[in-house]
């Protein structure tokens, strides 16, 4: 059977409060109204306004017994006709004594005065009510993969494949069978805290000192959520790196331009500071990749005490050759690295190659604007899920209608994209999570998206799914609800007073 919706019932509820619905209606109506507290609210306010329109003149003194005596020598010989055998007699209202009559009519013409008032202001509420309705929002993932895409490629130690991919139909790398594979440990003695700290600070400044060529090869993910690719790459300090990205079967997905991190406190003090902060690094001298002599530097997570993240590290030049993640069970969920790679004589980007990402026109924000963004009513927090917050963005400064965040701890990234309007649907691909409230969907970089409230969220990591699901957790996600005829009044009231008062 169809279910009944508040559309459904919406010519009904004025006959209701009235009483004046058949049997039937009047139970689809108190059907809709046990499940429906918004509905509720309204009939609640209608059944005020009817009160007031139908409302009596408080009862005076008690009459004096000598009254009915004279009612009856006022009616003369037709009191003891019942008064529904004469209803168009209308003589005996000028009968009445004249202070009577003029009590009566003055009683009247308040309720008519009432009436008219409370019609007019009802009125004049519902049309001045904002006509503004939310924008409706369409499937965010494409434009929060490809800012997602961008800011990994600023994170020095980010995998510039992992970048990349986050910016391709995630359906072509679905690689459910790929191999985790990766190069051998160290086998040399153990690095000393301030080796490792050495060797990884070596690394980031590498990434936009050193030049290079080579392919990468990805794998990332687990069971049926697991993904893989390969890069073909040649990359300039400063300016960037000339990508073609291919799917697991070897099919080209994407060619472009992919912009060289910036020297900027995301990506090398803040960055190192978080991650110092969070993990102990440790490590081993004496392993191969791709033919190269590397040092392997480990970050040991304080909070669990196992092993998190794995990078192998270039002796001669610090250029991270491939590194790995790691889940709290101790299973890799990344492999990332050079299968093939030249230092010595790195090949000069095409210039001719397209962007990857498009122009940036978000405005950057400090992050001590996060407390003022969060009292205007946008959910930026300094700290979400044990992430600190690294990147403050929105499209505008005053006025924002979407505000960007990142979050990092240093080796895990999350971006959180907050926009004001209405999701259009669920987003394609996506999948509804009844545990995390929101529509899920796996790839290189997971995304949850979601409504809350008059907003849409959308959050992406290049974690794991356990990662993704508590900062959505922490996040708001209230009901909303629909809009109705006194809310609609309520909200034009309200508008005429705040522009009165200004």
């Amino acid at each position: 059977m169809k279910r009944t919706t508040c559309h459904d019932l919406a010519e009904l509820r004025s006959a209701y409060v009235d009483g004046a619905l058949q049997r039937a209606d009047e139970d689809r109506v108190v059907k809709h109204l046990a499940r429906c507290p918004g509905c509720r609210d309204e009939i609640e306010e209608l059944f005020r306004l009817r009160q007031l329109l139908t409302q009596r003149v408080p009862a005076g003194p008690a009459a004096p017994g000598t009254l009915s005596d004279r009612l009856v020598s006022i009616a003369g010989p037709r009191a003891g006709r019942p008064l529904d055998s004469r209803p168009f007699e209308r003589r005996e209202w000028a009968d009445l004594p004249r202070e009577r009559h003029a009590a009566l009519r003055r009683t009247a013409a308040v309720l008519v005065i009432v009436a008219v008032l409370t019609a007019t202001v009802s009125g004049i509420g519902y049309a001045s009510a904002p006509t503004h309705q939310p924008p409706l929002v369409a499937d965010p993932a494409p434009g929060a993969r490809t800012e997602f895409g961008s800011t990994l490629a600023q994170l020095p130690l980010a995998s510039s494949l992992v970048s990349a991919a986050a910016l391709v139909d995630q359906t072509a790398l679905s690689a459910p069978d790929a191999e985790l594979d990766a190069p051998a440990p160290g086998t040399g003695p153990e690095l000393s805290l301030i080796a490792a700290s050495n060797w990884l600070r070596r690394a980031i400044d590498a990434s936009t000192t050193v030049g290079y060529s080579g392919y990468q090869r990805m794998v990332s993910g687990a069971g049926a959520d697991r993904t893989a690719g390969s890069m073909a790459i040649a990359y300039e300090p400063g300016r960037g790196g000339h990508v073609k990205v291919r799917g697991p079967n070897g099919r080209q997905l994407t060619e472009g331009f992919l912009t060289a991190p910036a020297r900027t406190p995301i990506g090398d003090s803040d960055l190192f500071r978080l991650l110092a902060s969070g993990y102990r690094l440790t490590g081993a001298g004496q392993a191969k990749v791709v033919g190269r002599s590397a040092v392997m530097v480990d970050a040991i997570s304080y909070a669990t005490g196992r092993l998190a993240a794995r990078w192998w590290i270039d002796e001669h030049t610090g250029l991270v050759l491939w590194q790995q993640r790691f889940a709290d069970d101790g299973s890799a969920r990344l492999s990332a690295g050079f299968t093939q790679v030249d230092v010595s004589n790195a090949l000069a980007p095409d210039d001719s190659a397209p962007p990857l990402t498009g122009p940036d026109d978000a405005t950057a924000l400090t992050l001590s604007s996060a407390p003022m963004m969060s009292d205007r009513g946008w959910s930026c927090h300094d700290q979400l899920a044990g992430l600190s917050l690294v990147r403050l963005r929105s499209d505008a400064v005053e006025q924002p209608e979407s505000l960007h965040m990142t979050y990092s701890d240093g080796l895990t990234t999350v971006a959180v994209f907050e926009t004001r309007g209405r999701l259009a649907g669920a987003p394609s691909g996506a999948t509804w999570d009844e545990e995390a409230r929101a529509y899920l969907r796996a790839g290189s970089a997971m995304v949850a998206t979601w409504q809350s409230g008059d907003k849409v969220f959308t959050v992406i990591t290049d974690g794991d799914r356990d990662a993704l699901t508590e900062v959505v957790g922490q996040l708001p996600h209230e009901t909303t609800p629909e809009p109705t005829t006194m809310g609609r009044v309520q909200a034009g009231l309200t508008r005429i007073i705040h522009d009165l008062v200004g």
